[in-house]
């Protein structure tokens, strides 16, 4: 026998008491109030401590606000045990709502009547908060009381759906920027502690890698009390859960007095498989597909085969997040639930060696197939993971006896071109270097030192390839035709890019032969040979050996279907005109597709126009004027995309040569004088307005003013901006996604046209241009 009625006390008719002042949402809010409007049963669902409860109240409240006259019953189900049976939750609810139960069996059915008698007086909303632990008794009341036959509208909190016919879900995201940092400060100053303006930087920062939780973020700032913003940011990853504890001991749920209870509540409603999932994913550092967790969360237990539905019950948990914005779902975890699944690990080494053996097999395959119609999807893949490929490289590189396999992975990456794809040659670079040591083989020691060569003398780092140079003279040498390749390869490049030598041409064509002869694997190889044996010969060869390589190069390309390879074709084949023909039939070429934002194909394309113009006024009778302030303004766009990208090229002799030489003859038209200012002006092109001029566009003379004042920031839309400033502060694309509630895919979108704007290819980049004041 129940027969106990709720006291005043806990009047159904209100939402909880808010003790604490609420922070944003805004725009949450009104999404979350649209879906309210037409949905019958909308569940508020999301990982612990995102605030699914408190922005409960704040849309039933907001409704009220509408006009709308709504009778609301609030029920909080955190007092009843974890797997609790229907009767237990129907009492628990029953009470909530002041019903009088007669007997056990009749709870259901009172519960109904009562809504039923309240719905004569107008529209009833029952509010259901933190059912996740009571999912499966929760749902089968809420689908009695939506199938009795009434108009009762149902709002829910869960860190899983409920499962119920005509359900509807609502992702409760993290906190924004902006809201994060409102959020820490205000709970800073309700512990006597001001947030001083030096220190803002390391609070968002703080609040950031909090994943802008607001329970973490109410946590930290609770630890202000004895500690620092910067001291706590600085022992966040190895004391998060430590750190984040001294939540409010009295007037809340135990799982909100650290943010270790409120994952270990999560954790405790995961099966046995879901946990061990959990934690084996944890070892993914930028998100994973479908084929990443089978190959790396299975085990003798779970098959390859029966990931999916695990993945699938912690995605329906919140555990785990589901993009699925560019046509493929790619899953993610917020870092605290990633940190903790870690922590579980039984072997955290056994789990991070599978993780790099997965990319490790994965970019073999591309290093040897990228020439080919999949060149363009095995660098975007590679690009998709390049957080989970520094991390397995990083992790390999601490241990000596993972050095091997760790470079093994980058050397795989560089024979990818990812370097020149992404922009990240000096980190290539280094991860070469420093896995020298545990190459362990001389082949793969040769691999090493020929690309980490190869990339710098891309790059005009010539201190680095003279030190590659000389390990790949020094060292043991494998006597077979692919390391004979990329002797041959790395000895020709140098002389042609840092000596400036014809000899090169014959030493690169060696180089084309040798890797022909190793077989079909090292295809792209004698690719790169083909296309620097052209550049070569586009310089010092004769117009014969110039248009046979280069256009052997393009043909070769068109056949193989490598679509970024083609465009390097059009290059060397523009050169070869330049170089040994007519350079006014030189066609506009159009700059090599590239997603992270094509800066080394527009880099080398207006270079290219800078020479092509002054070819014509030296073929001219009489010069002409309008070319040689072409020749000007290519040259200062030039310039400028050399010193953003910090590539020094201008130091290598075929580069610094014709750049000379287009100098000397636009000054020789123009003057020093209308040289010089004209050069300044398109010095301070922006990105774009360099691209159409590279495109034979004219892109206009910017105003004095206008060239010394106005920053390539001021060219961004304000949704760039705020993009790039949480990319400056380390956010990775999913948890900027999760701020500002949209896609992955279209912050990517956004990044790219930051980058390609502001002339940068890393987030640390971007920070330079974003004004102090922001």
């Amino acid at each position: 026998m129940y027969n106990r009625r709720v006291g005043a006390s806990n009047d159904p008719t209100s939402t909880p008491v808010e003790l604490t002042s609420f922070v944003g949402r805004a725009e949450v809010i009104r999404a979350g109030l649209v879906r309210l409007e037409g949905a019958r049963l909308l569940t508020l669902v999301g990982p612990g401590g995102v605030g699914k409860t408190r922005l409960a109240g704040r849309l039933v409240r907001a409704l009220g606000r509408t006009g709308r006259k709504a009778q609301v019953r609030w029920c909080t189900l955190t007092g009843v045990p974890d797997g609790a049976d229907e009767a237990a939750v129907e009492r628990a609810v029953a009470e909530a709502l002041g019903v009088e139960i007669v007997t056990e069996h009749s709870a259901r059915l009172m519960i109904l009547d009562h809504l039923a008698e309240l719905e004569r007086g107008g529209p009833v909303v029952l509010v259901l908060d933190n059912c996740e632990h009571v999912v499966g008794a929760v749902g089968a009341l809420v689908s009695a009381v939506l199938g009795a036959g009434g108009s009762v509208q149902i709002l829910a909190t869960s860190r899983e759906g409920l499962g119920c016919a005509g359900e509807e879900l609502f992702d409760v995201p993290p906190l924004w920027r902006a809201e994060a940092l409102e959020l820490f400060k205000e709970r800073a100053r309700a512990v006597g502690v001001v947030i001083q303006a030096a220190e803002d930087d390391a609070a968002a920062q703080l609040c950031s890698r909090l994943d802008g939780l607001p329970l973490a973020i109410e946590l930290a700032a609770a630890g202000l009390r004895s500690q620092s913003v910067s001291e706590i940011l600085g022992r966040l990853d190895g004391d998060r859960f430590r750190l984040l504890t001294g939540g409010p001991r009295h007037g809340a749920h135990p799982m909100h007095h650290s943010i270790r209870a409120a994952v270990e509540w999560s954790y405790r409603l995961c099966s046995e498989t879901e946990r061990a999932l959990w934690a084996r994913l944890s070892v993914f550092e930028s998100g994973w597909d479908l084929a990443a967790a089978e190959a790396v969360g299975s085990d003798a237990d779970l098959p390859a085969d029966d990931v999916l539905p695990v993945l699938t019950e912690l995605v329906g948990k919140s555990i785990v997040t589901a993009d699925r914005s560019d046509g493929t779902t790619r899953y993610r975890m917020l870092e605290t639930l990633r940190q903790y699944g870690y922590a579980q690990l039984a072997d955290p080494a056994a789990q991070c060696r599978r993780h790099r053996e997965y990319f490790r097999i994965l970019t073999r395959e591309a290093a040897a197939g990228w020439y080919s119609a999949r060149e363009v999807s095995y660098l975007q893949r590679a690009h998709t993971d390049l957080a989970n490929l520094r991390a397995a490289i990083a992790w390999s590189a601490a241990r000596p006896s993972e050095g091997r396999a760790g470079l093994e992975l980058a050397v795989n990456l560089a024979r990818l071109r990812l370097q020149f794809y992404v922009g990240n040659s000096g980190e290539t670079i280094e991860w070469l270097r420093n896995g020298l040591p545990a190459a362990g083989t001389p082949a793969l020691r040769l691999w090493a030192v020929t690309l980490a060569g190869v990339t710098a003398l891309a790059q005009g780092d010539l201190d680095t390839a003279d030190e590659m140079l000389e390990l790949s003279r020094t060292g043991p040498v494998p006597d077979d035709d692919v390391a004979a390749g990329l002797v041959a390869l790395l000895e020709g490049l140098y002389a042609f890019f840092a000596e400036g030598k014809a000899e090169s041409i014959a030493v690169l064509r060696d180089a084309v032969t040798a890797f022909e002869k190793a077989g079909p694997r090292y295809r792209g190889e004698r690719a790169m040979a083909l296309l620097f044996a052209g550049m070569a010969a586009d310089w010092y060869g004769t117009a014969e050996e110039a248009q046979e390589l280069t256009g052997r190069y393009a043909a070769d390309t068109t056949a193989a279907g490598a679509e970024w390879a083609f465009a390097w074709a059009l290059l060397v084949c523009g050169l070869a005109v330049i170089w040994h023909g007519d350079p006014d039939s030189l066609p506009p070429i159009p700059r090599p597709k590239k997603e992270p934002g094509d800066h080394w194909g527009l880099m080398y394309l207006t270079h290219l126009v800078a020479w092509a113009a002054t070819a014509s006024i030296k073929q001219s009778a009489t010069p002409d004027r309008a070319t040689a302030v072409r020749v000007a303004r290519a040259l200062g766009g030039a310039a400028r995309l050399r010193e953003r990208y910090r590539v020094a090229i201008s130091v290598l002799p075929p580069f610094r040569d014709a750049n000379l030489e287009a100098e000397r003859v636009a000054i020789g038209v123009l003057g020093p004088a209308v040289f010089e200012e004209t050069f300044r002006a398109a010095h301070a092109l922006t990105y774009d307005d360099i691209a159409a001029l590279a495109a034979s566009e004219d892109p206009g003379d910017p105003a004095p003013d206008v060239v010394e004042e106005t920053s390539p920031w001021a060219g961004l839309t304000a949704t760039e901006q705020d993009v790039a400033r949480l990319a400056a502060e380390g956010l990775s694309d999913a948890q900027i996604a999760r701020r500002r509630v949209c896609s992955v895919r279209t912050v990517e979108k956004h990044l790219e046209n930051v980058r390609r704007k502001l002339m940068v290819e890393s987030r640390h980049g971007i920070g330079q241009w974003i004004p102090r004041r922001d």
